[in-house]
């Protein structure tokens, strides 16, 4: 392995967004200074919280280390309900080199931390993305039928787990780890608590991704969709992630969304960005509003402030400006 402590960005993504208490004691226990922890994004409706890590692979590792085992001493998976697809306490945790040029070197070292947490805390650990053995794993196909399935039926699981395939921890479930390339998660709210016609929205989106492949020239085969119901906000949101920030921009989806739920007799409020965005994403999201001849600021166009003060420039990943 690479001997250099190369810089990674790690978003580990615990199964808890309620109780702030233990929130914070995670996040006291990993807290170190050789990594620094950009942003702690908590989602009390999806009961979920996305931390947002940045240092030197060795650093970072330890820290993902101790995450792991503290978080197996405080969530409780048996209980645990939220809007958010869920497969354990820490349900994924994906690394991102910030030069491409230590992908090899990444997922290697990504291998033997998924074995070796396998082992020590007794759970099954599937590797997805480019950390795929086989046939590249997505998200949504590793985690159907989430938590329940893999505890109550893991024969009906999609895929076998790559490491500790034979545990079963009711209490931790089960993680899914790998190397992958920026992602963007972004949700749309829209202006109807009717959780059916959400539904309808982001189905109609799947439709055309699927027939289609394109709206307005962009890519959206990458783009995960999927319609909720937010208490918090009262409203439903249609939820994404952006696997090809490098080309389809936040803007193009908010627009996307826009341009659907209207056949529903929906429009959208705002929208929610969810964790760190890398820079070139923020470049390119203002090129779009250029192309539309919208003259409003990013944050304002989007509506990004809805919920509270909202600096885009606080939520920018360091080392992520160029495309």
């Amino acid at each position: 392995m690479n001997e250099v402590n190369y810089l990674i960005e790690c978003i580990p993504n615990i199964s808890e967004g309620r109780d702030e208490s233990k929130i914070n004691e995670i996040i006291a226990h990993i807290s170190t200074p050789k990594v620094q922890i950009l942003n702690v994004d908590i989602g009390y409706d999806a009961n979920r919280t996305v931390i947002t890590i940045i240092g030197g692979v060795v650093d970072v590792f330890a820290t993902i280390r101790r995450l792991y085992h503290k978080t197996a001493t405080i969530i409780d998976m048996a209980i645990h309900d939220g809007q958010h697809p869920r497969l354990g306490a820490v349900d994924i945790c994906p690394f991102v080199p910030l030069d491409p040029n230590n992908v090899e070197d990444l997922k290697a070292r990504v291998e033997v931390l998924s074995r070796e947490l396998s082992l020590e805390l007794s759970i099954p650990v599937f590797l997805y993305a480019l950390s795929s053995i086989g046939i590249i794993k997505t998200l949504p196909h590793l985690r159907a039928g989430e938590y329940e399935t893999l505890i109550n039926s893991p024969g009906q699981m999609a895929y076998n787990a790559d490491f500790g395939g034979s545990h079963l921890n009711r209490s931790f479930g089960g993680t899914v780890f790998g190397v992958r390339d920026f992602m963007i998660a972004y949700n749309i709210n829209i202006n109807t608590n009717d959780l059916s016609v959400a539904k309808k929205i982001a189905k109609k989106m799947r439709n055309l991704r699927q027939k289609k492949g394109l709206y307005q020239d962009k890519d959206i085969r990458p783009l995960q969709i999927m319609g909720w119901y937010m208490e918090a906000y009262g409203c439903c949101q249609i939820s994404t992630n952006i696997h090809n920030p490098r080309t389809l921009s936040i803007a193009d989806v908010y627009f996307f969304v826009a341009e659907i739920s209207n056949h529903f007799e929906v429009e959208t409020s705002s929208s929610e960005l969810i964790g760190m965005i890398p820079g070139f994403a923020a470049s390119i999201a203002n090129k779009s509003l250029v192309q539309k001849n919208i003259k409003k600021p990013l944050v304002q166009a989007l509506g990004l402030d809805f919920n509270g003060p909202f600096q885009l420039t606080e939520r920018i990943i360091p080392f992520s400006s160029i495309l």
